[in-house]
């Protein structure tokens, strides 16, 4: 098991991490100046400056880097999400002109079933990935960790909340990890689960309807839901797009600040 070291602040937030992450957010002003810290051997809690005065000087400054390469599973997922709003739209085409008792729809809503679970597993490894080059960023104060990132979509009422809250906090970290509880969030985040909560109510509607009355064709209801669902897969991949490219962002900044 790799080196811990803990740090205790002056307002009594604690936190561990590697020595060369306490390093990297100690120089750069995300440790309180005024923290402890106390590692496996040590008989108390000395002063972080101590420690930080071993470290070497400017010329061996510790770069940022990250645990996942987001680039390419960002792009990925985007493109799942742009062939399930085409379907969606697809499938609103086919309910509004379709005089087959709704074949042609029932047949794209069944090619749109694989789709959707392709983008939901695709999202909870990329959800995962995400919190931790958050938590690699060195933020202090979060309150969501990769695990408990997927946990809270699987309990009840908790998640039309938390999710939310877990994504707002990534979105923050990645776009300024000092400061980012002073970071206003994208007005797409907001459109983004507004739209996927009413999905979900739309969806369920739907699926308790055609059990109640089975054969029986719901055009105003699907097609509402097609619309829905394909505006919210819009906004879903222009926050995945967002994230991903703020911390590519922060990565850029940093190699400039290395070679400066």
């Amino acid at each position: 098991m790799s080196k811990r070291i803990h740090i205790l602040t002056p307002s009594g937030e604690q936190s561990e991490d590697t020595p060369s992450q306490v390093r990297y957010r100690y120089e750069r002003g995300l440790l309180d100046p005024g923290a402890v810290y106390w590692e496996p051997g040590m008989l108390g809690w000395r002063p972080l400056s101590e420690l930080a005065g071993t470290w070497a000087k400017p010329a061996e400054f510790v770069q940022l880097t990250l645990p996942y390469n987001l680039e390419a599973h960002s792009r990925n997922i985007r493109g799942l999400l742009f062939v399930y709003a085409g379907l969606n739209l697809a499938g609103l085409v086919a309910i509004v002109a379709d005089s087959h008792e709704g074949f042609i729809a029932s047949a794209i809503g069944l090619v749109s079933l694989p789709v959707y679970f392709a983008i939901v597993v695709s999202y909870f490894v990329w959800l995962f990935r995400t919190s931790c080059n958050v938590h690699a960023l060195g933020a202090a104060g979060l309150a969501f960790t990769p695990k408990w990132a997927i946990g809270w979509y699987f309990i009840p009422l908790l998640n039309v909340v938390k999710p939310y809250e877990c994504m707002r906090e990534i979105w923050q970290v990645s776009t300024d990890p000092v400061r980012w509880r002073e970071v206003k969030p994208d007005r797409i985040l907001m459109i983004w689960w507004g739209l996927w909560i009413l999905s979900g109510a739309l969806s369920m509607q739907e699926l308790r309807l055609t059990i109640r009355f089975p054969g029986k064709v719901l055009p105003l209801l699907s097609s509402v839901n097609c619309v829905v669902s394909a505006a919210v897969s819009f906004a879903f991949a222009k926050v995945i797009a967002q994230i991903q490219g703020r911390q590519e962002a922060l990565l850029k900044a940093e190699e400039r600040g290395a070679v400066l």
